[in-house]
């Protein structure tokens, strides 16, 4: 051993001087500009052909070399391999068959759980190993690393079986046995460096003993040690589905008179079948792959694939081995050839998967038919899925569930769409970003195991408890989905349940307990999930009885519009946040008529109460819901508004366009203004020309804030416009005027005149209207030159007049249009931006930039499918903002499909280039115009964006624990700000802060009452903005202000960092400073903090210091 490995050292040294010298030989001047190679323009044009971008051809090629055991590393395997071999082959046997053999196993318990039956006849003795073999992918030569595994099949000799070991689990006894004894014997081995009990494809009654080498081969490889049983102890036909080797009075000690003792056990079968047919198996994929080299990189790659989506491991999942069974499959077939390339095989496969049904078509790779052998309907009928390997016996996807495979086939799909979408960041999108599945579905059934033991009883599982290990987990999943899928029909496009792979446990301890609870998730398919009514067959269809059991009392004959008369099922919905909640009240009767589960957690949107102003009292609060009936009303007011003026023919020039231009009017707004006065504010206002109502001075009220929203008026072309921007104002304030007479005389409505807008009170909602001029943002962009030359260039106000009458009125039809095609949009992005704000956050981060973060959701919402669900849609923001590389990668946002590819890879390319005077977060969209990132030039910094990336990170973890435990969740622990890092915090008083009512914990209480039509309201006050406004004009320089414009009641103060380096002296910036010495000053902090409660007097309570930073 000692003259091996020093050989091996010897080798391995003289091999990396060698690479040393290779390495650090210049290559020759010459050779940086010879011609391309013929292999290197064969690879080019494979590139151009296969892949939509070079860049994702590299990629590709790099992921697959990294992924790629080295050959290096896999000599070294091999070395040790030899040693481990000799080491199995000298384990010392035991003398004779023991009785009780875990009395045996003293510092290494029986690998089973507790909870799991044993067989009291059974009698084992240990043998070494018979025989070794590499199983698995590495035997084809398709493992994948960086820290590949590899499976060893261990061949139990005949001497460790008795004759009737098929029965009621005993051949799983002994394996355990047999790993548990070789554990043992290896603990002190100088091959091995730590071992592992782990739970083969999840199964718990299967384990596997995984374990580390030693030395070199322990840093690139795992070992993963697989018993099976010697050819002559069982024959194939005694493990065909239909015959039972499982007995009653075994697995529930008793056996009730009259009933069978046989029970049924396919997929016990099927688990001793799959380590019979182990060694064949590896041998047979090698032999179909032998040739194939590319199509061993494509498993490579769809392992990957699976990986990501945690697909691939745990009960009933859809194994590495199934796919690589399947491509051999298309292989025979002749549909996929071995001179196909990696991507083209892996992608040819992802295409069939996401057209096939297993559910109706078995799959089969046997080609010789043997006695005794099963038929293809054998098979289906006892496997939901059928695979049948290259020996007839076995079906591969016995342990499959259908919900693993429906949900591989939808990923597929995905997949390819993705592909064909040409974008750039398709290689993340599949072989990066992990899905989580709280991020990936849009309702959530969460069952106990209190829950399970009713369903057991209810749908009458217990038959089949025995052939899964007791696992009443996994009966139950297959037919609650099953239901569930009937009931829900077309309303969700995926019922899926969680893949959790029962956790390692080291070889000295005993197996943990199996957690018996069961996750569903629903992915909702947006045309049918709110329906109201469940349309079902003709009262005289045979499928009548049918819709009734599965329905119930719930179930009503109905008379339709087209005279027809059906089994139906209504639901109520009168609000939006209601008819959300039909998909769980579906579960939630079917899973109770069904079932017998009365209580069972259901999670869907648990954050819409956030959406509630919890201050007020509605007097009808099923009509106000989460707010967005009252933004459809409000925008119904604004179409109205619109007709009207464009029925002003009395202009001097006809109205050619009217667009809205603030977030009331694209449903954004977090609180959409009221339809009437609150009670607080009675009695603190009088009425002025039977129009304003104007605060009273002695009463010190601020009345509540009504958002204002903004309408852009357009006139018809014309070059009668002025050609001096001041005279072309004055000229825009007696169209104003104009305007404010003709709908007061014509349209009898309220409105208040202003050079620059006309307030409209219509419908009970404040519009201010704003007649924009094209001409004015040229106007604007003059500016005289010392000559008298006049130059045209950008200037604040023309960007200001440009982003006010033509951007923003844009971005407001957009997202109008995106929330018409996404209903959700709207209330995740109210939830986006009250996060936001109750981070203190609301002056750093403007409400444009926030919402087409949200948009971005929706727009792209690789690697998932477009959220049907707001709080799923907030999720995925808080994910975005956490996880999005906003150093090095743009976030492109292709509004209505505006930018062509050319402009995507354009804006990569400045992106990259320019990057240094790029801001920190940037959003590139069709709208930008003349300037990169519109809407994020000014704002946040990149301090603020690095605050804004941890809180979301933060904010995502706490959300998701939530979700799993809903009951115990404060769903308003994430709106709740952290004020450990800020110096100063500036308490308000709630009374005087306008949007109190809207507080996250809300402490003031008052009702909502109709509003007089004739009174104009106070718009757009808040004084809380504008004392932040106010101190950062006066000490910008010296602190950062944070506060929430949604009911905040405090103001964060943050000294930057240089605040307090002493300045020269300047007479002209003495404001807020002392003399330090002669020539220098410092910021006089006391002075300034108590600056704070007097520019805040009446409405500062109180200003708190929490920190000293300011000791100089």
């Amino acid at each position: 051993k000692q003259g091996v490995e020093s050989g091996g050292q010897k080798k391995r040294a003289g091999d990396s001087s060698t690479d040393a010298q290779q390495t650090t030989k210049k290559p020759k001047k010459s050779d940086l500009y010879k011609p391309p190679t013929a292999e290197e323009l064969n690879n080019l044009k494979e590139v151009e052909t296969l892949f939509h971008s070079n860049l994702f051809g590299l990629q590709l090629s790099d992921m697959l070399k990294e992924i790629t055991p080295k050959e290096k590393h896999v000599h070294q395997f091999d070395a040790w391999l030899g040693l481990f071999r000799k080491t199995l082959a000298t384990l010392p046997s035991w003398d004779r068959a023991q009785d009780k053999p875990e009395a045996l196993l003293k510092k290494v318990p029986l690998p089973l759980p507790a909870t799991l039956p044993r067989d009291q006849k059974c009698r084992f003795r240990f043998v070494p190993p018979k025989s070794v073999h590499v199983v698995g992918s590495h035997a084809f030569g398709g493992a994948v690393g960086p820290d590949a595994i590899v499976d060893l099949a261990l061949e139990m000799p005949l001497e460790c079986f008795e004759k009737t070991d098929f029965l009621n689990q005993r051949y799983h006894q002994k394996r355990a046995l047999f790993l548990a004894v070789i554990a043992s014997r290896l603990r002190k081995s100088e091959l091995v460096e730590e071992m592992a009990f782990s739970a083969h494809q999840g199964d718990v009654s299967v384990p596997a003993l995984t374990l580390r080498p030693a030395g070199n081969a322990g840093k690139h490889f795992q070992v993963r040690l697989l018993p099976y049983p010697c050819s002559e102890q069982f024959k194939e036909s005694r493990f065909v589905p239909a015959r039972s080797n499982l007995r009653s009075s075994w697995f529930y000690k008793t056996t009730h008179s009259g009933t069978a003792d046989e029970l049924p056990s396919p997929l016990y079968n099927a688990s001793v079948l799959s380590d019979m047919r182990m060694v064949a198996n590896a041998r047979f994929l090698a032999e179909k792959l032998a040739q194939a080299p590319a199509l061993i990189e494509a498993t490579r790659l769809l392992k990957v694939w699976l990986r990501r989506r945690h697909l691939d491991r745990g009960p009933g999942a859809f194994s590495g081995f199934v796919m690589t069974l399947y491509l051999v499959h298309l292989l025979m077939k002749r549909q996929l050839s071995p001179m196909m390339s990696s991507y083209q095989a892996a992608r040819f496969v992802l295409l069939t998967l996401s057209r096939s049904d297993f559910a109706t078509e078995a799959v089969t790779l046997c080609t010789e038919q043997v006695a005794n052998q099963p038929t293809l309907e054998d098979f289906r009928a006892s496997y939901p899925l059928v695979l049948v390997d290259a020996g007839g016996f076995l079906n591969a996807c016995s342990s499959v569930s259908t919900e693993s495979y429906l949900r591989v086939k939808h990923e597929a799909g995905l997949a390819i769409t993705f592909l064909d979408s040409c974008s750039a960041d398709s290689f993340e999108v599949l072989f990066v970003a992990p899905l989580p599945f709280e991020r990936t579905f849009d309702c959530f059934l969460l069952l106990t195991e209190k829950d399970l033991d009713s369903a057991v009883e209810a749908l009458s599982l217990r038959a089949e408890l025995a052939d899964l290990s007791g696992s009443k987990t996994r009966a139950v999943s297959k037919a609650l989905c099953s239901i569930l899928r009937r009931g829900f029909g077309d309303r969700v496009h995926l019922v899926a349940t969680r893949l959790t792979p029962p956790a390692e446990w080291k070889i000295g301890r005993e197996p943990p307990a199996a957690l018996e609870s069961l996750e569903i998730g629903l992915l909702l398919n947006a045309a049918r999930c709110y329906a109201k009514v469940e349309r079902g067959p003709a009262a005289d269809s045979p499928d009548a009885a049918a819709f009734r059991q599965l329905w119930g009392d719930k179930s009503e004959l109905r008379r339709f519009p087209d005279s027809s008369i059906l089994e139906a099922v209504v639901w109520s919905g009168k609000t939006a946040s209601e008819r959300r909640t039909i998909s769980l009240r579906i579960a939630r009767h079917l899973l109770s008529r069904h079932a017998g589960i009365e209580a069972c957690t259901i999670v869907g949107d648990f954050l819409d109460p956030l959406l509630v102003p919890s201050g007020v009292e509605f007097s009808s609060p099923q009509h106000y819901g989460t707010g967005e009936e009252l933004g459809g009303e409000l925008l119904a007011a604004y179409d109205e508004l619109a007709r009207c003026l464009r029925r002003q023919h009395d202009l001097p020039l006809t109205v050619s366009s009217v667009r809205g231009a603030s977030p009331t009017l694209r449903l954004t707004e977090v609180f959409p203004p009221l339809k009437g006065f609150l009670v607080s504010d009675l009695g603190t206002t009088f009425v002025q020309d039977n129009v304003y109502a104007i605060p009273l001075a002695f009463k010190a009220h601020v009345p509540h804030l009504v958002p204002i929203s903004t309408v852009v008026v357009h006139m018809e072309a014309t070059g009668k416009w002025p050609d001096d921007l001041e005279a072309l104002r004055r000229v825009k304030a007696a169209f104003h005027l104009t305007l404010a007479r003709l709908l007061r005389d014509n349209e009898h409505l309220v409105t208040a005149a202003r050079p620059e807008h006309v307030d409209v009170l219509k419908s009970g909602f404040v519009f201010r209207v704003c007649i924009a001029a094209h001409k004015e943002i040229g106007l604007a962009r003059q500016t005289v030159a010392p000559n008298g030359a006049i130059k045209i260039r950008d200037t604040k106000l023309s960007s200001k007049i440009e982003f006010e009458t033509e951007i923003l009125p844009s971005l407001t039809s957009t997202l109008h249009g995106l929330q018409q095609q996404h209903s959700t949009f709207s209330a995740a992005c109210r939830l986006a931006k009250r996060w936001v704000a109750s981070q203190l956050l609301s002056n750093h981060l403007t409400e444009e930039c926030i919402e087409l973060l949200a948009a971005a959701v929706y727009l792209s919402p690789a690697p998932y499918v477009v959220p049907n669900s707001p709080r799923l849609g907030f999720q995925r923001f808080l994910a975005l903002l956490a996880n999005h590389d906003w150093t090095r990668q743009p976030l492109i946002l292709n509004l209505a499909d505006k930018f062509t590819r050319e402009q995507v890879a354009e804006l990569h390319s400045n992106f990259v280039n320019q990057r240094s005077t790029l801001p920190p977060m940037f959003i590139a969209t069709p709208l930008d115009g003349r300037h990169a990132s519109h809407w994020t030039r000014h704002s946040p910094t990149g301090q603020i964006l690095q605050r804004l990336t941890a809180l979301a990170r933060e904010s995502l973890r706490v959300l998701e624990g939530q979700i799993l435990c809903p009951i115990e969740a404060d769903i308003r622990q994430i709106f709740r700000p952290p004020l450990d890092p800020y110096d100063v915090i500036i308490h308000l008083d709630e009374r005087r802060v306008p949007t109190v009512h809207t507080a996250v914990d809300c402490t003031v209480t008052t009702g909502l009452r109709p509003s007089k039509s004739n009174i104009l309201p106070v718009v757009g006050f808040d004084i809380v903005a504008q004392y932040v406004r106010t101190l950062e004009e006066a000490y910008g320089e010296l602190a950062l202000f944070f506060y929430d414009r949604y009911g905040g009641n405090l103001v964060a103060v943050l000294w930057k960092p240089n605040a307090f380096v002493p300045q020269p002296l300047k007479v002209s910036h003495m404001g807020g400073y002392i003399l330090k010495g002669k020539d220098m000053m410092v910021p006089n902090v006391e002075a300034i903090v108590e600056d704070f409660s007097i520019l805040g007097n009446g409405l500062v309570e109180c200003v708190e210091a929490r920190t000293s930073k300011w000791t100089i």
